[in-house]
């Protein structure tokens, strides 16, 4: 070798470049995993974005279903109660007292007599209250309409206690003295009103023949046998007690009321009479004629203006907005490109894949429980556009609220109904599936059965008289309140049908695939194993610097002490390369 070729070694050498080249290499296998880490991380970071977009929407989809607009109501006037009133022609006095049901008009009464009760007064007069009543002994029968009642009368007893004899029966009647010029009849006055309570009375003389019979029945132990006997006996007396003009007078002749209501004719006993006009009492006061008129009495109910329209208007733009932000960034992001074979971060994941298949095929389907109308979202003014983002024609949307405001509720909402009016349907949860369930009550528990599965299976009791159906079954999220009345007995309470609508279902879709949250969704397997790959990458990056951390220092030492070794045999060459100079000069020099 030359010696010049150490020179060149040297310049070919330069450790400090060698070195990077080296340790350049190593960096690049470290460089790989953190552009995979970075690429994982990107990925969390869109995976965490679109949770927190699918959340939104979810919110958006409950708002929608609970929000229940209702339509403007005109106003109106309603009969609050009814009023009477009674104008006499003259004479006729009337008590009138209506009700609700009673038929408005103007009628036409008269009033030709009053119900009254019978009185009678004795044929014998008396000097005064204590004067004897007859001096003889012997029976007192009276009769008021159709009941008889008879009083043993002695022979001193006075006119005042045979008027306390009369009371003391409890009979319908009531007795009184009365001075009538002077003198004191006997009176015995009906209670009841009324030609069938005809009042009459008599004295019976002879009590003798009569105590017979009850002396024999005591004597013979026969109890009741010669009561017929006795009655007889004083039937033939009063008989002769009406040949001898000993019957009581009539002073005045028990008597129905008689009135004619608008030309058709009405008798009753008494003179509160509550059949002539349907929920109409009339009160007989004095005879004549005269007028009624029944009036409404009304009250004005305003109207009321629409409610929660524009509110609802409002959640469906959001849904909308929400719906086309998810699309715009799953097509940035989840995208596949078949001619370049380039993908978008999140274009492998499964949950990513089926909330593309959630929205893309979802959104434009038809609601199959509706019966015509707006069953799909195009007919309210929702279209799908080339992109597949959404669109809203306000006009055709306005239109179709307009038109059948109900049908579009039932559209894109969650309705529930009872068949039993003690029960109430008050919400559905996110998880709940449209169907009938028929509801019974066993034991103090309710059992839910959807119709069309086999079995059923038993409510959760929440506050109150309110019940939820069971997590994991077909009820899961339906909740319902019962009348502790109705749900305190056993038996079956009916059914309750719910109706899913599209964003009813859309949530409860966005529930099952996407929901981040529950360890078996997909979102969420997703997420766990990207963040599990960024732990690993992580911990090999970490490695990997430091072992080269450590080549780097290694190889730098390493050159620092090649470097020093060709200085030194640069140095030595040049010493020989003078001496070999030198020894040619002297060489010359011989020459």
């Amino acid at each position: 070798m030359h010696l010049s070729s150490l020179s060149e070694m040297k310049h070919g050498l330069e450790t400090a470049r060698s070195a990077e080249q080296l340790v350049g290499l190593r960096k690049k296998s470290l460089q790989t995993k953190a552009t995979e880490r970075t690429f994982y991380e990107r990925r969390l970071d869109l995976l965490n974005r679109l949770g927190a977009m699918v959340t939104s929407f979810k919110s958006t989809l409950r708002n929608l279903c609970v929000t229940i607009p209702t339509p403007a109501t005109p106003g109106k006037t309603i009969v609050v109660g009814k009023e009477g009133e009674f104008i006499s022609d003259g004479t006729a006095g009337l008590g009138l007292q209506v009700s609700d049901s009673t038929p408005a008009g103007t009628y036409r009464i008269d009033i030709h007599q009053l119900a009254r009760a019978g009185t009678v007064r004795s044929p014998q007069t008396f000097a005064g209250p204590d004067h004897a009543f007859t001096g003889r002994s012997g029976v007192l029968v009276f009769k008021a309409g159709a009941e008889r009642t008879q009083i043993e009368i002695t022979k001193n007893a006075s006119l005042q206690e045979v008027v306390e004899a009369i009371h003391a029966t409890g009979a319908n009647v009531t007795a009184k003295s009365v001075c009538d010029g002077g003198l004191y009849r006997l009176e015995i006055s009906g209670n009841f009103t009324g030609a069938g309570q005809a009042v009459s009375a008599c004295f019976v003389e002879n009590r003798k023949k009569f105590d017979l019979f009850g002396l024999l029945e005591k004597f013979f132990h026969l109890p009741g046998r010669f009561e017929a006997r006795a009655l007889d006996f004083i039937d033939r007396g009063i008989g002769e007690a009406q040949d001898r003009g000993e019957m009581f007078e009539t002073v005045r002749q028990a008597q129905d009321a008689f009135f004619l209501l608008n030309d058709t004719p009405f008798t009753h006993y008494t003179n509160k009479v509550d059949h002539a006009l349907p929920g109409t009492t009339l009160t007989l006061q004095t005879t004549g004629t005269g007028t009624l008129m029944v009036r409404e009495i009304t009250r004005d109910v305003p109207g009321k203006p629409e409610a929660g329209i524009d509110e609802f208007r409002s959640q469906i733009r959001h849904c909308i907005a929400r719906y086309n932000e998810i699309r715009k960034f799953l097509d940035r992001h989840a995208f596949y490109n078949e001619k370049t074979e380039e993908a978008g971060p999140l274009f492998s994941l499964c949950s990513v894949r089926n909330l593309q298949r959630a929205l893309y095929h979802f959104i434009d389907s038809a609601l199959v429980e509706l019966e015509g109308g707006s069953s799909r979202l195009s007919q309210v003014g929702i279209t799908v556009q080339k992109d597949g983002t959404l669109s809203l024609d306000m006009d055709q949307l306005d239109g179709a609220l307009e038109y059948d405001l109900q049908n579009v509720i039932d559209l894109v909402s969650i309705q529930g109904s009872a068949s039993n009016p003690n029960v109430t349907f008050l919400s559905a949860g996110d998880r709940m599936e449209g169907g009938v369930f028929e509801l019974e009550m066993e034991n103090g528990s309710l059992k839910i059965h959807k119709v069309g599965e086999p079995g059923s299976s038993a409510a959760v009791n929440g506050t109150g008289s309110t019940f939820e159906g069971a997590s994991g079954t077909s009820a899961e999220g339906l909740n319902i309140r019962i009348d502790p009345v109705e749900s305190a007995q056993d038996g079956e309470k009916g059914s309750v049908v719910v109706t899913a609508g599209l964003a009813g279902r859309l949530n409860r879709l966005l529930t099952a695939v996407a929901e981040e949250g529950g360890p078996a969704s997909p979102f969420t397997a997703d997420i766990n194993t990207t963040s599990k790959r960024i732990g690993e990458l992580t911990r090999s990056i970490n490695q990997l610097s430091r072992q080269l951390q450590q080549f780097e220092q290694r190889s730098r030492s390493q050159f620092t002490n090649l470097d020093k070794s060709l200085s030194r045999l640069e140095s030595q060459r040049l010493i020989v390369e003078n001496f070999r100079f030198t020894l040619t000069g002297l060489f010359d020099f011989r020459r």
